[in-house]
């Protein structure tokens, strides 16, 4: 279109047609003058001019750092892309979102540990076995302020050889099962969330109080089967998390059944705000104990492939 524009102009003038012709000083010739050529060179040199009176230029105040461009994050950040697959967490990343019933349900980032936190994001410690009598399989870990804001606890494992009553748990939120203890009720230690899957898979939603009396509460979220036995074998990752939810505790869980270690593929199971049906009028004490029980398995067939970790948030 440009070469169009400036041929009109020209033979306008007088200047171009087809063919040009032009006048020498003592003889009368004609030529034959290739526009193309002449509209090629001329925009040739015209980009060689831009590139030599501006480019360069401002290529020198770039490597000055005399021209700064406009940060772009925020606004990237706020694009919202299509999610293809799972909506679960594969190798961590990005900020936590919430379910429709409320709760932490995907996001975080990972840890050194390999694992991805989903909340916690303080200090980490493993979690030491306490005791192992194939009866009752123990990790603990003695806290002090964590009742604050709660905390989460990640494991992955291998088990086999399971009887039919045998479960995995988390003792949560509540002080040492036996004197001294930082709560009581009745003269006995008090109380505890008590979170977990028995050997079937299936869900697990109890308090305890006091110890040792153990009852059983409506699951809310995901409650069904996790889709496979604990001790089949096969690496297997559980996750807990308890914290304070608008005055309130709440206690959510989850899986990674994907027999992969430290795949981050968590399925997200029970996720419960107790408004003061399950632990009315009950404040956890400053001194917590948090406790991994693995019941009705010999303690050689159990394998810690990595940790159990508990992180305060």
């Amino acid at each position: 279109m440009i070469k169009n524009l400036i041929y009109i102009i020209l033979s306008i003038l007088g200047v171009a047609e087809k063919v040009v012709y032009v006048r020498a000083p003592k003889k009368e010739h004609a030529e034959k003058i290739d526009l193309n050529v002449f509209f090629d060179s001329m925009l040739a040199a015209g980009a060689i001019a831009i590139i030599y009176f501006v480019g360069w230029p401002l290529a020198q105040k770039l490597i000055k750092g005399e021209i700064k461009f406009p940060d772009l994050s925020n606004l990237l950040n706020g694009l919202k892309f299509p999610v293809l697959g799972s909506q679960l967490p594969r190798n961590g990343g990005g900020a936590p979102t919430t379910p429709s019933n409320g709760g932490v349900t995907a996001g975080g980032a990972k840890g050194s540990e390999g694992i991805t936190w989903f909340k916690a994001n303080g200090e980490t410690q493993k979690m030491p076995a306490s005791r192992q009598d194939g009866q009752s399989n123990r990790w603990s870990l003695n806290t002090r302020g964590w009742n604050t804001n709660g905390f989460e606890v990640t494991v992955y494992l291998q088990m086999s050889g399971m009887t039919g009553d045998g479960h995995i748990g988390l003792k949560q939120l509540g002080p040492n099962h036996t004197s001294p203890c930082g709560h009581k009720e009745g003269g006995q230690c008090c109380c505890w969330y008590d979170m977990g899957y028995r050997a079937n898979g299936a869900v697990q939603v109890q308090t305890e109080r006091p110890h040792p009396n153990n009852h059983t509460h409506p699951c809310q979220g995901n409650c069904g089967n996790i889709g496979r036995s604990l001790a089949d074998g096969k690496i297997l990752g559980v996750k807990w998390l308890g914290y304070k939810d608008g005055g309130s505790w709440r206690v959510q869980g989850w899986v990674d059944p994907s027999g992969q270690l430290n795949a981050n593929q968590w399925k997200p199971t029970y996720n419960i705000l107790d408004n003061g049906k399950m632990l009315p009028n009950y404040n956890p004490p400053n001194d917590i104990e948090i406790e991994i029980r693995i019941s009705d398995i010999p303690a050689k067939n159990i394998k810690m492939l990595n940790g159990p970790w508990a992180r305060k948030i």
